[in-house]
């Protein structure tokens, strides 16, 4: 019985590392179903040893390293209407950092005014900070959401997102990833509202430490 209560402790606390970690869920997350999913399933199953963990870390370990190396090729719209090519995007700068957000997502909201701060900051190293506005292709959330970057004082350019976006594994907003002058993914991807470490994995990139 005190092997299945500590299951049980371990289960709950990882759900709440989880949402704390990542921010906004998609569209379909449910937070509190998938609590009690997680309780249920500790009553129903007890481990036997530690492989599992085991085995789970070295897959995520595997998605990450696969993930690498991944170029972006795409035309698409920002918000303004504007046409952009990937490679014009990308190419004008040493390193871009590509941030996935949503206008219904509060921990997205909640760090605009610090990227529109940071933008100038990335200008000045030859890097930059774009934006993917995920629900940009409706009309309402295209609406709010430059409402919102105007209220947060983003000049930073901001795209639609493009029908391969669906396909990239993102899970949580905001999601950050970088890339080279290429458009290859490099150093390694921020999921939840973390400013700070978009600017310190930028400077590690810079810095040949990445």
């Amino acid at each position: 019985m005190r092997k299945k209560a500590m299951v049980k402790m371990l289960l709950m606390l990882l759900v709440t590392a989880l949402v704390a970690l990542t921010g906004c869920g998609g569209s379909d997350a449910k937070p509190a179903e998938e609590t009690a999913e997680a309780e249920e399933s500790a009553e129903a199953a007890e481990p036997e040893s530690e492989e599992p963990a085991e085995e789970t870390e070295e897959a995520e370990a595997d998605t990450g390293d696969a993930e690498r190396g991944y170029q972006f090729v795409f035309t698409t719209t920002d918000t303004e209407g504007n046409e952009v090519t990937s490679e014009e995007l990308f190419g004008a700068h040493a390193y871009t950092a590509i941030n996935f957000w949503a206008s219904w997502c509060p921990p997205c909201v909640g760090e605009l005014p610090e990227l529109a701060e940071m933008a100038g900051r990335f200008n000045d190293k030859d890097c930059a900070i774009v934006g993917v506005l995920l629900d940009g292709n409706e009309e309402q959330g295209l609406a709010d959401g430059k409402d919102l970057m105007a209220d947060a004082g983003v000049e930073y350019q901001n795209l639609l997102p493009w029908p391969e976006v669906g396909s990239l594994g993102i899970t949580a907003v905001p999601t950050t990833v970088f890339v080279d002058r290429e458009g290859y993914l490099v150093g390694n991807p921020v999921i939840g509202a973390a400013p700070e470490q978009y600017e310190q994995t930028i400077d590690a990139l810079l810095a040949g430490e990445l």
